[in-house]
């Protein structure tokens, strides 16, 4: 009699690689993930509030200068409190449209969808083209 043909004997032997040891099975757990419910963009550095500041200084700033005087004609000061306060909506417009640039891509690499950002950013670039052409027709004009 052979050795397989006893019942009462196991055999170590595996139909795919002959003669086997008992598998031993470990349980596959997959990888954790970690999903944050309501993600917030925040950028190392913040040019959102630089721009806040900017917008800020130069619009206290022109309104503030026809009344400072500086000796100067009051046709004169208006003029150019317009010019700075123009100046300053354009400077902050173009470092918001940066921070929505960045926010976009953070959005996009997150899978998240971009498409308010998006309009955001092109509202605020036409915004800022259109002062910008506002500002240069205004000082050919003073010239």
């Amino acid at each position: 009699m052979e050795p397989s043909d006893d019942p009462e004997k196991p055999t170590n032997q595996s139909p795919w690689m002959g003669n086997a040891g008992p598998a031993q099975i470990q349980p596959q757990f997959p990888d954790q993930q970690i999903i944050v419910i309501n993600p917030k963009y925040k950028p190392d550095f913040n040019l959102r509030i630089w721009s806040t500041f900017i917008l800020l200084g130069g619009v206290i700033t022109s309104f503030a200068l026809p009344f400072i005087g500086l000796d100067q004609d009051l046709y004169m000061l208006l003029e150019i409190s317009s010019y700075l306060c123009c100046s300053s909506f354009i400077i902050a417009s173009v470092l918001d449209a940066i921070y929505l640039k960045g926010k976009s891509d953070w959005q996009n690499s997150m899978g998240l969808s971009t498409s308010g950002t998006t309009v955001s950013l092109v509202l605020t670039i036409i915004f800022a083209g259109f002062l910008f052409i506002i500002l240069f027709f205004n000082l050919i004009d003073g010239y």
